[in-house]
């Protein structure tokens, strides 16, 4: 959802997902599983990045994904930039800023879902940006909320 070259996570932000990785995949990925994402489609793994439900980004985007066409099988995964109140572009939301982490999950895990399943041809991130805040995915309706103000503060 939000990437920027120059954002480093919170140092004790970092600390708590290098020490706690796999246990929040776990967590993560259930929570993929409750909301209704496929099981062939929780976690991917990033050449240099890691693989799973929950990884660590350079520099921390949130979440992220593997489309139909770059490999042949979609997937997503999450990353600690959601445990970030003032994450770039999200941060900026009222709605991200008060949400609880399992909305920030929610809503990070339905836009990497919405960009993992972009149509050939469209600009994956402005679909998921578009569309995200509609998913068929059961996620909390705080989490639509701050999909539905992320869409509005991107001029959509």
């Amino acid at each position: 959802m939000a990437k920027a070259p120059d954002y480093q996570l919170p140092p004790d932000i970092a600390n708590f997902a290098d020490r706690y990785q796999e246990p929040l995949s776990r967590l993560i990925g259930n929570r993929m599983r409750q909301v209704g994402v496929p099981d062939e489609m929780i976690g991917v793994e990033w050449w240099g990045v890691g693989k799973g439900p929950f990884v660590r980004y350079h520099p921390p985007q949130l979440g992220g994904n593997i489309r139909v066409g770059s490999n042949g099988n979609p997937g997503i995964n999450v990353d600690p930039a959601v445990f970030d109140a003032n994450a770039p572009k999200v941060g900026k939301l009222p709605s991200w800023r008060s949400a609880s982490l399992r909305d920030r999950i929610d809503a990070a895990i339905a836009h990497e879902y919405a960009e993992a399943l972009a149509p050939q041809g469209v600009d994956f991130h402005i679909h998921a940006i578009k569309n995200a805040e509609n998913t068929s995915l059961k996620i909390s309706d705080r989490a639509r909320q701050i999909l539905k103000e992320y869409r509005q503060a991107e001029g959509y």
